[in-house]
């Protein structure tokens, strides 16, 4: 699984200039939410929730403070990024590919 962290990263946008891409990416984002229905994205966001609680609550009492509310903000996160952000953007890739791009 490849994780999306910029435009720069989705195939289907090489080529274009950055504001194009950033606005091609936010579009993608929201036709792959689309494509993959509401209750896939709830479902995604309840998971995330509850397991950054529960990451919270365990890393509060092993790590005190800030380094404990870095590593689980950093851990939640990176779940956002897995189980949320990738899967719209892989939606949305096809999507672009309907549309055309990449651009030759």
């Amino acid at each position: 699984m490849k994780i999306y962290w910029s435009p720069k990263n989705i195939p289907e946008l090489a080529g274009l200039d950055a504001a194009a891409q950033k606005s091609l990416m936010r579009q993608a984002v929201q036709e792959g939410r689309k494509r993959l229905g509401t209750q896939f994205i709830l479902t995604r966001v309840l998971m995330i929730g509850l397991g950054g609680m529960l990451l919270l609550m365990l890393l509060s009492n092993v790590l005190q403070g800030f380094i404990g509310g870095a590593v689980a903000g950093g851990l939640i996160g990176l779940a956002i990024a897995l189980f949320l952000q990738t899967p719209c953007i892989d939606a949305g890739r096809e999507w672009l590919r309907e549309q055309g791009h990449p651009k030759a």
